[in-house]
Formats: structure tokens, C-alpha cells, sequence
């Protein structure tokens, strides 16, 4: 067993006097940060009490299992790597202070552990040092991780020229097979994380070590390519990518402002913290950013404080804060693509991106959105109702507080149960799709898209439509058409204005399937919910799109 594996073992069993000579077990196992990737965390509350060390155990782990055959020298040079990669995101609250007096670019956790590492190297007697390995070593802390996140879209590739220019200037005195070491380290920095991650991008890993180790440098992606990896959660859940980059991106303007942004920067934590957001949200995101941050000199882009905020426990598990979303997602809707890219912003009382600087220079940045101290504590407030019969009400005060119209930001933490519930009521909507006749169709309220689903297989040749007015909703099913290559189509509508929609009598057959009770009980018309003139409005609305005799 190595012996760092050894030497944490026998600090979690409580013996803590080696952490006096062990510095970078101090750090890792004296701390109280939890600066960890939330990506793959399925639950906050029940996160290991320290997990940047439970990680290094697990890096240190593959190693040993993995490389029994790798020659000692090399295996060294890795378990020391490891060791102290992950260090600035540790140490105790004085510890951090200093590093932080001293200098050391902590948010920034590849740049701060190198930097920490060739500090604490000072204290080694300079005749016991080897300053080639230990450059190696510092150079490997400083490119930590950094294929993986290139390999995401993160990172630009020449964050990895100090590895290939180190390569260059020692190759002909080098004693270690450089693409072996590398090739093992990363797989046990990516394999930490996740073994199927490992395994999904471990071809494309051992190409890009080839570039390096051969000094190629011509090998950045292209802004388009970028910012597919940065999406593909959201592409992997139907989000058509290629149509959405075309619609905004022949926009000149956009397309030089992206460009001229992420050829200066790394982006940190982003599809951990925005995965959720539409790509039409994302753009909105990245323009406040490039508004609010100097293009000029700003390097690092972290999104490490919104994707540690955006996140809570629901009934156990990790799940968005859809109160915090859902008011970003009325902010961001309120802000004109057109309108940011020309530099202007709608101001708002409860919410705003704010920027958080890592450092005096302007070259790293972390990003928020803060809200104001009545928003937060009528946030606290419903996530402490959910426990509550008061959670209805709650939720009440939250929409009215933030002037929302609740059917169009509607269900909140019960959004996926309620789309599913619209789903399972398949057998009394196959009999609605049963009397639907015509060639033109409207599915009002179209929520999970079984009805949708069922028109379309009951009746292959029709033009079926679904609307609803919750943005989400139909972000979900444009997702779903995508991802089940479906032949409907969806529209973001108002059931009370369809002719402001679709031409007057057009359609042959309009459905309202499980969603008048929702208007009357949420819209507020003329002045009050429960209004049953809501339902009148709605089918009058109805009967103007409607063709003679249609049904």
C-alpha cells in the first residue's frame, strides 16, 4: 500500500500527531471547507465531513490498485502530485489567511496548491532537494486536472503550455516516460471523480497527452465546440444545440463578444452551476458577466459561488433551489438579448449578478446572483414551509412579493411530480384524443406532452401544437421533442389570447385537458383568482381560433 494511503488511514483512525510532519495531510484533514464539485453530489446533507481528502484518498487509491507494475520513480512523482493538488481547497480558517496574506490564488485551486506546494518546498534543506523533479512536480500541480477541463470546455489548451514547454526544455535529460506519468495521473484524477466519466473520455485523454508530449500547440477548440461541451448535460436532456447556436450566434455582435471572451478566459464550475439555465439564459448570464468584469484583463471566470448557492437539499436529495431559479429566470426574462448586447440592463430591486473578486488585478472573478434581504427571507422562508402545511401559502407570498403570474411559474419543487402525474392520466386522454378531428390541432396547457404524444399517434398526418404559459414547461417539452424526436411542436402562449397566436379560425380541433381548473384556481382576473370568468374568457379565446364545426 502507499504510504500516503497509509498515513491517512492512521490520521482517520485519530492519530493526528503525523499531521505535524505530514503538511499536506495537515491541510487536507484540518479544515472545515467543503470546496467540492457538486456535479456529482446526490445529496448535500449526507456529504462526506471532508470531502477533498475522502477525493485524494480515492485518487491515491486508484494508484495504488491500478500501477503496481508503474516503476517506483514515476509512482512517486504521482503520489506527490496528488498529495498536494487539492491542498488550497483545505486548511484551517488561520492557515487559509495566511496563503491568503501571502498572495496565493486559492479560488483558483490549481494555481493556489502549486503555489503552496514550492512555499512549503523552501523548508527542505537545498542540499536534499532534486529541483528537476520537484519542477515537475510543481508544473503537474499547476496543470492539475486541466485536460479533464479542457476536455469539458473549461479550460483553453494553453492553460497546458507550461506542462508542454517544461516537456520541451528538459526532453533530452529527462529519467521519466512523461506520457506514462501523465496518463496514469489523469486517470486517477478523472477516475475520482467518476469511473464512468473515466472511461467516456479516457481515448480522448490519452490523444490530448500525445499533443502534449509532443509540443503541439495549435489545438484549441473553436468557440462553437466550446461551448457544446459546456452544454452537453443540457444537449444530453434534448436540448437541440446546433439550431440554438445558429438562431443566436448569426448575430455578429454576440458571436464577437463570445469570442473575444473565451479566447481570454477559463470558465470554472459553469456546467455544474448553469446546466439548468436555457441556452438563451446562458447567453443572458455571460453578458452580464462581460458587462460587469474588465474584458480587458480578466483570466478566470469561476461559477464555483453560484453553484454552491444554487443547490439545497429537497426531502434528502440534491436538487436546484427552484425559488432562487425561478426569480433569476424573471430577471434574465426581463433583460433583452438585444438590450444586453448593447450594454443596457433592467434594474431590479430583489435580484442581481454580482461579481466577486479573487483577486486586486481584475483576473479572476466569481460569479452570483444576490438577492435582497426580503427576497432571502421569503426564500428561508418556503424552503423551511415545505416541512409545513404552510407551504401553499408560502409560496403565495413568494409570487406575490415577486409580482410573478403564478401559472406562468407555477409548481416550483413539484414540477417534475406534477408533469408526471399529467402524464400518467394516459388512459383518459387517449379517449380525448379519441374525438380530436381535423388536420390542424391545439393542445392548451400541454404540461408533460402525453396528450401531445397521443394526437400524434392517433392522428400521424395533423399539425399539433402544444402551448403553455410556464416557461419551464416548455423548455422541458422542446427538450423532449428533441430528445424522442417528436413531430409536435410547442409555443410559449397565453390561452386567453390564442388569436394573438394563431390565425382566427385555424384550428379544427382545440383540447383543454386537466388545465381550466388550474386557471380559474391560480390567474388572477379581473382583480381575484377564482374568478369563473376565467373560464369563459378562455374558451371565447378558444372559439375565435376554432373553424366552424370544429370540435
Amino acid at each position: 500500500m502507499l504510504s500516503s494511503l497509509k498515513l491517512i488511514a492512521k490520521a482517520k483512525a485519530g492519530n493526528t500527531d503525523i499531521l505535524h510532519e505530514h503538511k499536506w495531510l495537515s491541510y487536507l484533514y484540518r479544515t472545515d471547507e467543503k470546496n467540492v464539485n457538486l456535479e456529482q453530489v446526490e445529496s448535500l446533507e449526507n456529504l462526506e465531513p471532508n470531502p477533498v481528502l475522502h477525493y485524494v484518498e480515492k485518487t491515491l487509491a486508484i494508484l495504488d490498485r491500478c500501477y503496481a507494475d508503474l516503476p517506483a520513480s514515476e509512482k512517486e512523482i504521482i503520489e506527490e502530485v496528488l498529495r498536494w493538488s487539492e491542498v488550497a481547497k483545505c486548511g484551517s480558517a488561520q492557515k487559509r489567511e495566511e496563503w491568503r496574506r501571502r498572495g496565493f490564488q486559492l479560488r483558483i485551486h490549481n494555481i493556489g496548491s502549486a503555489r503552496i506546494y514550492a512555499h512549503e518546498q523552501m523548508a527542505v534543506p537545498f542540499g536534499q532537494r532534486h529541483l528537476q523533479k520537484e519542477d515537475l512536480i510543481y508544473t503537474l500541480i499547476l496543470t492539475h486536472g486541466l485536460v479533464g477541463q479542457f476536455i469539458r470546455g473549461e479550460v483553453r489548451y494553453r492553460q497546458l503550455y507550461p506542462l508542454i514547454d517544461w516537456i520541451q526544455s528538459h526532453r533530452s535529460s529527462l529519467k521519466w516516460d512523461i506520457k506514462r506519468i501523465l496518463l496514469a495521473l489523469n486517470h486517477c484524477i478523472i477516475e475520482g471523480v467518476s469511473p464512468a466519466i473515466w472511461e467516456k473520455v479516457r481515448a480522448e485523454t490519452s490523444q490530448i497527452i500525445s499533443w502534449i508530449a509532443a509540443g503541439e500547440k495549435s489545438r484549441e477548440h473553436s468557440l462553437k465546440e466550446r461551448l457544446r461541451r459546456l452544454r452537453e448535460s443540457s444537449i444530453q436532456k434534448g436540448e437541440d444545440f446546433e439550431a440554438l447556436y445558429t438562431k443566436w450566434f448569426s448575430n455578429r455582435e454576440l458571436a464577437s463578444m463570445f469570442h473575444l471572451l473565451f479566447q481570454k478566459t477559463d470558465i470554472w464550475y459553469v456546467e455544474s452551476a448553469l446546466q439548468d439555465f436555457s441556452f438563451e439564459e446562458f447567453l443572458k448570464i455571460f453578458l452580464l458577466v462581460y458587462q460587469k468584469t474588465n474584458p480587458l484583463t480578466v483570466e478566470q471566470i469561476s461559477f464555483e459561488p453560484l453553484m454552491k448557492d444554487i443547490y439545497y437539499d429537497y426531502k434528502g436529495k440534491k436538487s436546484v433551489n427552484l425559488y432562487k431559479k425561478r426569480i433569476i429566470e424573471a430577471y434574465l426574462k426581463a433583460c433583452p438579448l438585444a438590450g444586453l448586447i448593447s450594454g443596457d440592463t433592467q434594474p431590479n430591486e430583489h435580484v442581481t449578478l454580482e461579481l466577486i473578486p479573487f483577486d486586486s488585478l481584475g483576473s479572476a472573478t466569481g460569479v452570483n446572483f444576490t438577492f435582497s434581504k426580503p427576497g432571502e427571507k421569503l426564500i428561508a422562508f418556503c424552503q423551511e414551509a415545505e416541512k409545513s402545511p404552510l407551504y401553499e401559502r408560502s409560496i403565495l407570498l413568494l409570487y406575490d412579493f415577486f409580482g410573478f403570474r403564478k401559472d406562468a411559474f407555477d409548481r416550483l419543487q413539484n414540477e417534475q411530480h406534477y408533469l408526471a402525474d399529467m402524464n400518467n392520466a394516459e388512459d383518459h386522454k387517449k379517449i380525448i384524443a379519441d374525438f380530436a378531428k381535423g388536420t390542424v390541432m391545439i393542445d392548451v396547457g400541454a404540461g408533460g406532452g402525453i396528450m401531445l404524444d397521443l394526437l400524434s399517434e392517433k392522428h400521424p398526418d395533423a399539425d399539433i401544437t402544444g402551448i403553455d404559459i410556464s416557461t419551464n414547461v416548455i423548455q422541458e417539452l422542446e427538450r423532449k421533442k428533441v430528445r424522442e424526436r417528436k413531430s409536435w411542436k410547442v409555443k410559449q402562449a397565453d390561452a386567453l389570447k390564442l388569436s394573438s397566436y394563431f390565425e382566427l379560425e385555424s384550428a379544427d380541433t382545440i383540447i383543454f385537458s386537466s388545465i381550466l381548473h388550474e386557471m380559474y384556481s391560480y390567474i388572477p382576473f379581473h382583480g381575484r383568482t377564482y374568478n369563473p370568468d376565467v373560464v369563459k374568457a378562455a374558451l371565447k379565446s378558444a372559439f375565435a381560433v376554432l373553424k366552424p364545426g370544429g370540435a
